[in-house]
Order: C-alpha cells, then sequence, then structure tokens
C-alpha cells in the first residue's frame, strides 16, 4: 500500500508496457508481495531480452549513442511517458507522472 502526506492510498497504478516488436500491450500494476513483483517481472522478460539484445548488436561508444538512443525512444513510444532527449550527449529520460501527489519512489 502506497501512503501520501493525505494518508494511505489503496488503488494502485497501472500502465501499459508495448511489447518490443510492436506486439500486445500489457497492463502493468506495481504489487506489494515479492511473488507478485515477480510475476510481474516474469511477464515482460521475453519483451526486455528482445530489447536488450537489439542495443546490444550494434555497440557505440562514448557519449554518442544515436541507434541505442533511436531504439530505446521506440520502446518507450506509445507508453504515455513524458520523454527528453539529451541536447549534448544521446541521454534519454522518461517521466511517469501519477495522478496523485506525493513522495517519489524509485
Amino acid at each position: 500500500m502506497l501512503s501520501t502526506a493525505s494518508g494511505p492510498v489503496n488503488r494502485r497504478p497501472s500502465f501499459a508496457i508495448k511489447g518490443e516488436r510492436g506486439g500486445a500491450w500489457c497492463i502493468v500494476r506495481p504489487m506489494t508481495t515479492t511473488a507478485g513483483i515477480l510475476a510481474e517481472a516474469q511477464d515482460v522478460l521475453d519483451d526486455t531480452i528482445r530489447l536488450r539484445r537489439r542495443i546490444h548488436r550494434h555497440p557505440e561508444l562514448g557519449l554518442t549513442l544515436p541507434r541505442t538512443q533511436a531504439v530505446v525512444l521506440e520502446a518507450l513510444d506509445g507508453l504515455g511517458l513524458e520523454v527528453r532527449t539529451g541536447q549534448r550527449t544521446t541521454s534519454v529520460v522518461a517521466t511517469l507522472t501519477g495522478t496523485r501527489p506525493g513522495p517519489t519512489i524509485l
């Protein structure tokens, strides 16, 4: 259960994850049990492995990573995240904004 300054929050937030190959979306809801967290991680494992292999198939050196940045931006597209890219480097920052005020947990 999440807590905010105004008290406990019973409703668990959720967000969608798109498959690496543009496949099916799955809804991910934060779980509070270890078994629940492991089950949700298992659900996205294959897509995560495909994404990692796609990035590592074409290694880039230094801080100029245009191909990696493009792959990451494609994977984040359509997830409803606020996405920013770096001005001088090829960084990607995605922000998931909740519907309620309160602390941020990383």
